[in-house]
């Protein structure tokens, strides 16, 4: 499989946050327990 590929527009001067969540981690069974951070990318120019 290939990895799924982002493009972002916007302006050259400003930086950017990536955050991938996860809204039915670890079960969409227990909705208490929902939405989970995988990882966040901060600073992208």
């Amino acid at each position: 499989a290939q990895p799924p590929t982002v493009q972002i527009s916007g302006k050259p001067s400003d930086l950017y946050t990536l955050v991938m969540v996860d809204p039915d981690a670890p079960s969409p069974s227990e909705p208490s327990l929902r939405e989970w951070v995988h990882w966040i990318v901060v600073d992208i120019p």
